[in-house]
């Protein structure tokens, strides 16, 4: 594989059972740039209960400068800057999401890094109450008894 934007030179020679042939006069190329690899080392670095951040290295930039990234969520993109952490937020609360991120040039997007699972942290209930009276909280036994509750808000 070679390196975009870069100086080889090539001889060639053939090979029969009788042996090689002499080489080729050397053709000089030079490689085009491209669009710019994947981002490397793809993490989630922070999360709340409705946010995420997540952080990247730079991919090979294909002989031009990087000038923005995006990032899919469970297929919903968002377009950075040429930043290499960026947060998402109001995602749901304890939810897993899928997630890739690919860096773009003057030649176009590039291919998407590998897809990492990140996900939102998850809240406790809110407070139960108890519903007040005798009748909410019946004995039925010596050591049996049924509470009745209202589910909390959250």
């Amino acid at each position: 594989s070679l390196l975009p934007n870069s100086y080889y030179q090539f001889v060639v020679r053939a090979r029969n059972i009788n042996g090689w042939s002499m080489q080729s006069s050397t053709v000089s190329v030079v490689t085009t740039s491209g669009p710019p690899g994947a981002p490397l080392d793809v993490v989630q670095r922070y999360n709340t209960e409705t946010s995420i951040t997540v952080t990247w290295r730079a991919p090979s930039d294909a002989g031009a400068i990087v000038v923005g990234y995006q990032i899919i969520l469970s297929n919903n993109a968002t377009d950075v800057g040429a930043v290499t952490q960026h947060t998402l937020s109001s995602l749901t609360v304890g939810t897993s999401y899928l997630l890739e991120v690919r860096a773009r040039n003057a030649y176009g997007w590039g291919i998407f890094s590998d897809p990492i699972t990140v996900v939102t942290k998850s809240t406790v209930p809110g407070i139960v109450l108890v519903t007040k009276g005798a009748a909410a909280v019946p004995v039925i036994g010596r050591r049996q008894l049924v509470v009745v509750w209202d589910p909390p808000d959250d």
